[in-house]
């Protein structure tokens, strides 16, 4: 069984969820913007796996933008002909209402991000993939 605890130089402070059997806690993403963060691991490969989501971390943070966007290019068009009651939005305007939450870590280095997108999709969130490369591979609706 792995430790219950370890502060992380880069992910923060992490905690052992034995129910779920993955890292979790609360991380800087950006200045003032806390992210909630679970990381999949392997117990026999643990501080591989803690490596690998430490670069996708670092990374993800240069990619916010990149992701984001294509999030907007992906659901945008769904958003306004099926969600939006107003007059059609803008791909900023899509990208102003979307709030990183939480990010989860897969022990292959790739990654999902969890957006808040208030109430464009009925309280749902944006769900964007990540590879372990860094290549945005869908946005979708989750919930």
């Amino acid at each position: 069984m792995p430790q219950q605890m370890i502060n992380d130089e880069v992910l923060g402070r992490l905690v052992w969820d034995r129910r779920y059997e993955w890292w979790s806690g609360e991380t800087q993403f950006a200045p003032g913007h806390e992210v909630h963060i679970s990381i999949e691991t392997e117990v026999d490969d643990e501080e591989e796996v803690l490596q690998r989501a430490r670069r996708a971390f670092q990374r993800l943070r240069t990619l916010r933008d990149q992701v984001c966007r294509a999030a907007a290019s992906e659901l945008l068009a769904e958003y306004n002909a099926d969600w939006n009651d107003g007059e059609p939005i803008g791909a900023e305007a899509f990208i102003d209402r979307m709030t990183l939450s939480d990010i989860t870590f897969y022990a292959d280095g790739s990654a999902e991000l969890f957006f808040d997108a208030g109430a464009m999709f009925e309280g749902r969130s944006i769900v964007v993939s990540v590879d372990a490369d860094g290549a945005i591979e869908e946005a979708a609706i989750s919930g």
